[in-house]
């Protein structure tokens, strides 16, 4: 046989197999861009950033001008929220762009974040007959439903009753229907969206009361630093070009809903346009 012949040739080539197995590779945590196609996770559980069927919205637009950008097919794959970081970590996911909030312990729990492509501030929906709702005090008492896994979920609002956790927003949105709770807390411009598809039954009150700003990001494995800068890098060429455009679409009535709602006289790109100083502040940490 010819590997008889050569002993030692047939010995190199079955280490640089076993090494090119074991993903040898000039950096330690290779690249999660290498390939052709990129899956990510998404939520289809938030109007105005992914919510329709085939997906739309703002968080879509993110995606197609990342694969646009770096020239890679986005496979999108829908999860849960509480799925995000495990499946990143286990390598299931290479992105998820999902109104994915970049905070210090999502950091520690080894999720990078490139961004932000989107600030929010947080809100309550509640049902549109109910007018008790007019100050912090009032929440008192009162029983408020939030995703599990969200910023939301993890945000003490003083006297209020936060047993309520659902596997999403629409599960909480369908709490409040059924009155089995009083309100829903989130990032104010997914309530506002939900405001929107059911403009007869939810109004959106108490914006920037309670938790504080979410800065929304694309969340990727620690180890990737190089892959990051490259996401950070389509970002800033998307908010100066195309982040305006996507923004009048997908959120048609946000600034005008905001500024009734805190009777302030706002422009929209000052209230949900992260600045170039937040993207170098808070990405690519890892």
């Amino acid at each position: 046989m010819p590997a008889a012949r050569h002993p030692a040739k047939a010995a190199g080539l079955l280490l640089l197999a076993l090494a090119t197995a074991c993903g040898g590779s000039s950096s330690p945590a290779g690249s999660v861009l290498s390939g052709e196609r990129v899956t990510v996770g998404t939520i289809a559980d938030a109007p105005g950033f992914d919510f329709d069927v085939p997906a739309a919205g703002f968080d879509i637009d993110v995606m197609h001008a990342v694969g646009a950008a770096l020239d890679k097919k986005m496979v999108p794959s829908p999860i849960f929220y509480k799925d995000r970081p495990g499946q990143l970590l286990d390598g299931t996911l290479q992105l998820v762009i999902a109104t994915y909030s970049i905070t210090q312990g999502r950091n520690d729990a080894g999720i990078d974040f490139a961004g932000p492509y989107m600030v929010s501030p947080q809100g309550l929906l509640v049902r549109k007959t109910d007018d008790t709702f007019r100050s912090a005090k009032d929440v008192r008492g009162k029983s408020v439903c939030t995703a599990e896994d969200t910023t939301g979920g993890g945000t003490d609002i003083p006297g209020a009753h936060m047993d309520d956790q659902q596997p999403t927003t629409q599960g909480c949105v369908d709490q409040l229907a059924a009155g089995n709770t009083d309100a829903v807390f989130s990032d104010w411009l997914i309530l506002d969206g939900f405001m929107h598809l059911h403009p007869d039954e939810y109004k959106v009150v108490l914006p920037n009361v309670f938790g504080q700003l979410q800065y929304l990001g694309i969340g990727l494995k620690k180890g990737h630093h190089a892959d990051c800068l490259k996401l950070n890098g389509v970002l800033t060429n998307f908010l100066d070009k195309q982040w305006a455009t996507d923004f009048l679409t997908d959120f048609p009535y946000a600034i005008k809903d905001y500024n009734q709602q805190t009777g302030q006289a706002r422009d929209y790109q000052s209230v949900f346009k992260p600045t170039s100083s937040e993207v170098q502040r808070l990405s690519c940490k890892l």
